[in-house]
């Protein structure tokens, strides 16, 4: 009776160290999953991190170049208001000098006219001299 007793013990033993080791065994296959998921888990941070840090030399990059498209309107912005300032002094110059065309034509105008009368003139003076003579 006692070995049957044993045998019993012995059994429920070797049931429980199963048991055990079945637990055992599905800790082991959890571990495993959950260091797999751990490498990826790193992998991917690494994958993030190096992400971040072209995507902030892109910005940096952007900025730079950002600014140097402000520069540049600002300087185009200046020599267009140069121009304009430049353009208006023209047109002022340009309407002076359609002002004193125009004077000028008039002037030309008055002196064609005295020169037309001074040369009647001189014609009928001549006809008196040659009718006196």
């Amino acid at each position: 009776q006692e070995k049957i007793e044993l045998g019993k013990v012995s059994e429920s033993l070797a049931n429980e160290t199963n048991a055990l080791i079945t637990e055992l065994e599905e800790h082991s296959r959890k571990i495993g999953q959950l260091e797999e998921e751990t490498a990826n888990l790193y992998a991917e941070q690494f994958q993030l991190t190096t992400l971040i840090g072209q995507e902030q030399s892109n910005l940096d990059s952007h900025k730079v170049q950002s600014e140097n498209y402000e520069r540049e309107l600002r300087q185009h912005v200046n020599i267009k208001k140069t121009l304009e300032l430049e353009e208006k002094q023209l047109r002022e110059q340009l309407a002076a000098m359609k002002e004193k065309t125009d004077e000028n034509t008039t002037t030309q105008n008055n002196l064609q006219v005295s020169l037309k009368e001074l040369q009647d003139q001189i014609e009928r003076t001549n006809r008196e001299l040659q009718e006196q003579e």
